[in-house]
Order: structure tokens, then sequence, then C-alpha cells
């Protein structure tokens, strides 16, 4: 794509950090798929069909750009085996391979943030929509973002990335001369400004971690609503039956996401510290969950209407936990390491949830008692919550809400439509814009 290479300071970004790093990302979103689908029992298909090429595809070519200014990362699936990579230094910012040689660049996005997407959408200038007008309304149902002062893909502030997902680009705004096609498709296109110090493997799987969560969230909400109604029907039927916590605990160890939305990380029962919780959920925004189950048959208040010394004990447990983890942030630095968490978390990231009894065998007495308790608790991060309650939760989700609350993104484009933009749209993190099917 590129000729003429000019090598500068190449001690910014190393061959092999750069290969380090995209290898780290590939295979951990491929680990995760495969544990995915293995724990949560996701019919391989369901995934091949509702995730993107480049995280289902058995080998992928990787074409890198690196300048001093940054990385330009773009996948070719076609033919390949297993994942291999091309890696070429360029004098000039990696942004400029995506836009006309003018002085005055005009994007069509400024990011400032990391963790900003795009995705099936078509990016072309005025020029290249006048000529082919009608065969993009003939052949192609996507949104179509155009302009007649725009004159490149994006503009990249400092530390900052944007993930292009299967889009499809004016061929004029590409390297090279001599295109087949006036709008060119790109499976994958990441543009990276990380100094050299943030490109690192756990950052890498960070976003591995992110990307496969997002589309797993998707994909809960697309299954046939009889799978999901079976699954909150057998949650239904442990409960009823269960006297112990034990196999509450293996079910929400299974369907983390009964409990909250954005997870991207689950463990259970393993020792962090001094402490082993039940469940500890690791979101895309940071926090940490602590989760701890008790068996849905524990009273909580006596006869007489005062706390049960069962409950009084558990809400000591989840209240110490808590305490601990924000004393001793730094029991979570292999999750750093991993790719888990970006950064060790602040104190109030740190949250927990007990999940105990059945609202429904509570007095109106209990019931406000209940209601005071949870709210001097809600004052420290640690929700009270009962199974039964999370079970209306869940099956209010699945009725009524759409699989829109699943998804963690902010401008959602449905139908597909032609913007006409005058000026650079400026992407946040954790938010995609998302265009319609592609041509």
């Amino acid at each position: 794509m590129v000729s003429d290479i000019v090598i500068r300071d190449r001690s910014m970004y190393s061959r092999k950090s750069i290969k380090a790093f995209v290898e780290e990302y590939v295979y951990t979103i491929k680990e995760l798929i495969d544990t995915s689908v293995d724990q949560l029992s996701i019919p391989r298909h369901f995934v091949n069909s509702s995730f993107p090429r480049y995280m289902t595809a058995k080998g992928i070519y990787a074409e890198i750009y690196a300048s001093k200014e940054g990385l330009a990362i773009a996948f070719d699936l076609k033919d390949r085996s297993k994942l291999e990579s091309h890696i070429e230094y360029i004098s000039s910012p990696v942004t400029e391979l995506f836009s006309k040689k003018t002085e005055n660049v005009i994007p069509f996005f400024q990011v400032n943030e990391p963790f900003c997407r795009a995705e099936r959408i078509i990016f072309i200038t005025k020029e290249t929509f006048n000529n082919y007008c009608e065969l993009l309304k003939n052949t192609s149902y996507c949104t179509i973002f155009t302009s007649t002062r725009i004159n490149a893909l994006v503009s990249l502030g400092r530390d900052s990335d944007v993930k292009f997902i299967d889009v499809s680009i004016d061929a004029n705004l590409l390297p090279g001369e001599n295109k087949v096609s006036p709008i060119v498709k790109a499976p994958f296109l990441w543009l990276i400004s990380y100094p050299p110090s943030k490109l690192k493997t756990n950052i890498a799987r960070y976003h591995a971690f992110y990307e496969t969560s997002t589309y797993l969230h998707r994909l809960f909400a697309r299954p046939a609503p009889r799978a999901l109604d079976a699954i909150l029907y057998k949650f239904e039927e442990i409960i009823k039956s269960e006297r112990y916590e034990k196999p509450l605990h293996e079910f929400l160890c299974k369907y983390p996401w009964f409990i909250r939305l954005g997870i991207i990380y689950t463990i259970c029962n393993e020792q962090i510290g001094k402490y082993k919780p039940d469940l500890v959920v690791f979101l895309w925004d940071g926090d940490i969950v602590l989760v701890e189950l008790e068996s849905a048959r524990v009273k909580l208040f006596t006869k007489r209407g005062t706390i049960s010394s069962e409950f009084e004990k558990r809400l000591k447990q989840i209240r110490d936990y808590v305490a601990y983890y924000r004393e001793h942030k730094e029991v979570f630095n292999k999750f750093v390491s991993k790719g888990v968490l970006r950064k060790i978390p602040k104190g109030n990231q740190i949250k927990g949830v007990l999940i105990i009894s059945s609202f429904s065998d509570l007095g109106s007495v209990a019931r406000e008692e209940l209601s005071k308790i949870r709210h001097i608790y809600e004052k420290e991060g640690i929700e009270i919550l009962t199974y039964d309650e999370l079970v209306i939760k869940i099956s209010f989700m699945l009725k009524y809400v759409s699989g829109e609350i699943l998804r963690v993104f902010k401008y959602v484009l449905m139908t597909p439509d032609v913007f006409k933009i005058e000026k650079p749209m400026s992407l946040r993190s954790f938010v995609s814009l998302i265009g319609c099917s592609m041509i």
C-alpha cells in the first residue's frame, strides 16, 4: 500500500513490541470466544454470524504502519491459516495514510480519547458520492457519511485510539494509486496514538476483553426468546427447590449477566488477597463488583422483627470484603497484567452485592426494615438483592426491553441514510457509532 518508506526514530515503537501487542490482541479474542462457547453453551454458528469477521477468522494478515505519532493496524482476512504480520515505518503521521494530500485537513472524526469505535458505515467524499450515487442507492443498505469539505478519515489526539469495524472508505482517502473500486471495504482498521509505554500486552488484552464482551452482550439479546426463557425458568426452579447456595453459585457463575450487565470478566471462588468471594465481576468501565451469595431460604428477620443473626453475619461479611479490597487495591495488580483491568481501580470503583433470601416472604414491616438497611449500605457502595427480585429484573429485561439496553453505545444509526456533515464529529471512549449492513 505504501512505497518509498522512510525510517525515522524506530525507537518509538519497536518491531518486537508492535508484534507482541497485535498477537496478544488477536489470540486473546480467540481464547475468550472459545471459552465463552464452551462455558456459556453458545452455538458456534451464533458467534460466527454475529461477531465481526476479524474475531472469528481462521487467519489474519496484519499490515501495520508505524510513525513517531502512532500506529495504523489493518487486517486482511483472505486465504490465511494463521496470524501473519508486516510492519513498515513511515515518516509522516499514520492518519495521513487516510487523507487527501491537502494543506487544510478536515477529518470525519476528531478522536481525543481511547476506546472509540465506528462500525458498518461508508465514508466518502462528495465527489465520489455524486459519481456513484445510483450505484450506492441500488446496492447499499448502509449509513453513508459524506461532505464537500472533509478530506480525511480521522484526526487523532494524544493517547487516543479508534477502531473502524466493517466500514467502507473512499478510495481517494487511501494510499496507493489505481484503485479497482471507488470504495474500499475495510474489515478492521485500528489507529493508535499511544506512547510506547502504553503499547503493552496487558493493554492489548484489555481491548480484547472489551471487544469480546461487547459482542457477547449483543448476542445475549439475539437468541430465540424460548432459549432465554428456559434459562430463566431453570434459575427459578433452583431458587424454589434448593436449600443451599451451591447450585445458585454454580448457575450464576455460568450466567453472571443475571447480576450485572457490561461484564468483561468473571472469577468464581478464587482467593484474592485475604478473602475468597463467591464471585468477582469486572465491568467494562473499570468497576469491580464483589458478589456474595447466600441461600434463598435464609431468614432476614426474627419473629420479633429484629434482624436475624445470619443476615447480620452476611452483611458484615460483604462490608468487610469491600473495606478490605478498597484498602488493599494492589491485590488486583495481577488483573492489570492479564489485561482485565486497564489500571488499579479507585476505591469507589470497588463495590459489593449481597444476594440472599426472598422478598416475597417478607411482611410489610420487614420490607420497610429491609429498605432502611439497603439505604444505609447503598451509601457504602453495597447493594442488597433478593433472588425473586433478581428474577423479576431479568424477566422484565427479556420481555420488554430491546437489545439496546445490553449495549454500552450512545450513537446507534438503525436505518440507512446519508449524513452530510460539515465539521468533524467527536467520538468518546466506550461509545460506538453504528450504522447498518454493509454493501
